[in-house]
């Protein structure tokens, strides 16, 4: 990865989604947080395919593999990485909790890491390992509200926070 994170204002819109390659489907956390739904891209329209089994599963992102991965519980001590069926809409917990408050932002790079952001207490940018669930800290994200994250075709981390637009080179 290179660059560093830009931070971009959600503007009140809260909707994390995430897009398989080649796909006109949009997968969606739905509910508040309790499912997985789908999104027609030339219709519009959205289909809940079911509960996640989990309260605060907001994240949705794609691996290369084609991996759906969540985050359950994300503002208890009991949040941890997890995966969604994407026939039924359940989330499989992959290892333990984190141990870190409010992890909420997901993204997994085209190379297939996982990284991770919180924010309140810690504000940091985290990998995730795929296997074990287990986030290791990169740096501080320099800001509070990292809603989420997504790359640029060079490879550079953008993260969406809630207050203003500013840029934070974590990485070189």
């Amino acid at each position: 990865m290179r660059g560093g994170i830009t931070a971009i204002v959600a503007l009140g819109l809260f909707c994390l989604t995430s897009r398989l390659a080649s796909a006109d489907v949009f997968y969606s956390t739905s509910g508040n947080g309790t499912g997985l739904a789908t999104i027609d891209q030339s219709t519009a329209g959205s289909v809940v395919i079911g509960p996640s089994g989990f309260p605060g599963t907001f994240a949705a992102a794609f691996a290369p593999n084609g991996t759906l991965y969540t985050i359950v519980n994300w503002a208890s001590g009991a949040n941890q990485l997890a995966t969604f069926n994407l026939g039924t809409g359940a989330a499989v917990p992959v290892g333990g909790p984190f141990g870190v408050p409010f992890m909420l932002a997901l993204e997994v790079s085209n190379g297939g890491t996982i990284y991770g952001g919180s924010w309140g207490t810690t504000n940091n940018f985290f990998s995730i390992n795929s296997t074990t669930g287990a986030p290791t800290v990169i740096g501080s994200t320099g800001f509070d509200g990292v809603m989420d994250f997504s790359f640029d075709s060079q490879g550079t981390a953008l993260a969406e926070e809630v207050i203003k637009i500013a840029h934070y080179f974590l990485l070189g």
